[in-house]
């Protein structure tokens, strides 16, 4: 790729499809000046269910507070397996519905590329669970690379 500089927003969990879409991040040549965003989402939605007692939403604000934290750590991890690419990269730890956190970021920060690792959900599992990417591709203000992660070879 050439011409001018590019902002990346690459969509980062614990899954080797997070990997695999860094991996291609890296391995693609962009435009000098190139910028990425690692953002991951802390699913709070996952907690937003029926009616809470004190204790019961001070266990949910720590676990909130302790997925944040290994977020942080993996991406400054990955940040740093970045460095020396000519990529400027910046970390961001979002809340919420990843679905919807990943458009309206990509949106704020006006990225020419999202960038998302698919997990290949199928029938019953797609339904109950949703895509992520299927949602990105739909809804994104920019365009949206998809990378699957290879099969076992």
């Amino acid at each position: 790729m050439q011409g001018d500089a590019m902002k990346l927003l690459v969509a980062i969990d614990t899954s080797e499809h997070a990997k695999a879409a860094l991996h291609e991040v890296r391995r693609l040549s962009w435009p000098p000046g190139t910028s990425v965003t690692l953002l991951s989402v802390v699913r709070t939605d996952l907690y937003a269910f029926g009616d809470f007692y004190a204790p019961a939403a001070q266990e949910v604000e720590i676990l909130v507070r302790e997925e944040k934290k290994r977020a942080d750590e993996l991406l400054a991890a990955l940040a740093a397996e970045l460095a020396g690419t000519g990529l400027a990269v910046t970390t961001r730890v979002e809340h919420g519905d990843p679905r919807l956190i990943l458009c309206d970021v990509a949106k704020e920060l006006g990225v020419d590329w999202l960038v998302v690792g698919s997990h290949g959900r199928r029938g019953f599992q797609k339904l109950v669970l949703g895509s992520v990417a299927s949602h990105v591709v739909t809804h994104a203000p920019c365009s949206v690379l998809v990378v699957k992660k290879s099969p076992p070879a």
